[in-house]
């Protein structure tokens, strides 16, 4: 499961910088053709929050981030102190959740708790499974 869990953070990571690259082709062809008027910055859409699919990108890498930590220790004390094969499905359930957050980012609320509450669920699980043991 950790395995697996390192390869989807550094997937959604090289996502994030190619969505930024692509978008940022987008735009200079854009201001090429004059569809655009200001010349497109690379810092800009990168930190802006105006492209939805790079702000989608950062969100999801950012989201992963944030949330790996809490996970894994939990993961881990569960495995630990409760049970492995628990452990294993839990991890597996919570890496599913966390798979298709880019997708429902886009959609927005409520689309998204669709994503973001069941692996919650997950670490939360393992966390009071550990904590009841």
């Amino acid at each position: 499961v950790t395995t697996a869990v390192i390869v989807v953070y550094y997937i959604f990571l090289f996502h994030q910088s190619a969505t930024t690259f692509t978008e940022l082709n987008k735009a200079r062809q854009a201001y090429r053709e004059k569809k655009i008027d200001s010349k497109p910055s690379f810092v800009q859409l990168k930190y802006g929050l105006e492209n939805i699919n790079v702000l989608a990108a950062n969100r999801c890498a950012g989201n992963f981030s944030e949330q790996l930590m809490p996970f894994l220790v939990s993961l881990y004390l569960y495995a630990t102190f409760v049970d492995v094969d628990g452990a294993v499905k839990i991890g597996w359930a919570w890496l599913f959740f966390r798979s298709y957050y880019l997708y429902v980012f886009k959609k927005g609320l409520p689309m998204l708790f669709l994503s973001t509450i069941p692996a919650y669920c997950c670490v939360w699980c393992m966390i009071g499974g550990t904590i009841y043991k």
